[in-house]
């Protein structure tokens, strides 16, 4: 199946934020390398869209991401990954 990526983008992110895009990015990279596709979900986004994508349309999300000073909804996020597999 796809690569799902859970993304905390709260505000608590924002120290770790390069850390998790790096760590995202390479997961990315396998995926591609895999020919899998990609499902990306941030937490606190109020617009919820896991649809799996390509390696390329999943980097340009995950660049446009960024910690957000909104609550997370977790279960939010993980219904639309539901919903989008």
């Amino acid at each position: 199946g796809p690569l799902t990526l859970v993304i905390d983008n709260g505000w608590a992110s924002a120290p770790d934020w390069d850390a998790m895009t790096a760590t995202a990015n390479r997961l990315i990279d396998a995926a591609e390398r895999a020919d899998l596709p990609v499902s990306i979900s941030f937490t606190a986004d109020p617009v919820q869209d896991g649809t799996p994508v390509s390696a390329a349309s999943a980097r340009e999300k995950l660049a446009a991401g960024q910690p957000r000073s909104l609550p997370t909804e977790r279960a939010r996020a993980a219904e639309a990954l539901k919903t989008s597999l």
